[in-house]
């Protein structure tokens, strides 16, 4: 829905949470999303412990294989964040799953690291146990090409005209703008949103007082996006 409603459009303006003091975004970082399926053989854990095939296991073999390539440093990560499986306490787990999610700084880097985690998927730990993995790379990232920089000079000539600074945060999140800038080919400009800290975190917060500013920020920059973009081409999607 997001591609066909987009696509062909101007410019683009994610209002994702701005940064403190005048931060918004023109580097992300691409994410996927990845669910992993795991069937084994149930039996009794204490009578019949051999002729079962435990799915949890299985997973738990794959979760610390997909661990070890998460790497901080080029701002590569792996996140199992979601398990489930098993039927009873004594009963060896017939079945488990689990959502898996990625990010990364490059779109090849992101095909690169699913396809990684695809082949982790295919080696087999405890016999008996079969194991399937979908999904992939979700939202391409967000990167400063010329059209992008041109809209961050829009945004920062309408900061002057309200008396607001703007300067460039890069973020090691992802969003939608990803999407629009290297998919769609339509220039994007992130955290265009109020500014705010402390995302997915019990202390998760935003500045009132930055509501107004940013709302005319985001107005001023798309008036005159309007004027200086053409249409981008419509992409088959």
């Amino acid at each position: 829905i997001l591609g066909e409603q987009l696509n062909g459009a101007q410019a683009v303006i994610c209002t994702e949470p701005g940064y403190p003091g005048g931060g918004v975004t023109l580097e992300r970082k691409g994410s996927g999303h990845m669910f992993l399926e795991i069937m084994g053989i149930s039996a009794h854990a204490g009578r019949c412990y051999q002729d079962g095939a435990s799915a949890i296991l299985e997973l738990a073999h794959k979760i610390l294989a997909f661990d070890a390539y998460v790497d901080l440093d080029h701002d590569t990560t792996v996140n199992t964040g979601l398990v489930n499986g098993g039927t009873s306490a004594n009963s060896v787990a017939p079945n488990a799953s689990a959502r898996i999610h990625i990010t990364f700084k490059t779109l090849e880097a992101g095909r690169r690291l699913a396809e990684a985690l695809r082949a982790e998927t295919a080696k087999n730990h405890i016999p008996g146990t079969s194991s399937h993995i979908s999904g992939g790379v979700r939202l391409p990232p967000l990167v400063p090409t010329p059209g992008v920089m041109k809209l961050f000079s829009l945004a920062e000539q309408a900061g002057e005209l309200i008396g607001y600074s703007v300067h460039s945060a890069p973020s090691k999140g992802t969003a939608e703008s990803g999407y629009c800038s290297s998919v769609l080919g339509v220039p994007a400009i992130c955290s265009m949103g109020p500014e705010g800290s402390n995302l997915h975190s019990a202390d998760e917060y935003m500045i009132p007082s930055t509501f107004v500013p940013r709302c005319k920020l985001a107005a001023l920059t798309a008036i005159q996006a309007a004027r200086a973009f053409a249409p981008a081409a419509k992409v088959s999607l």
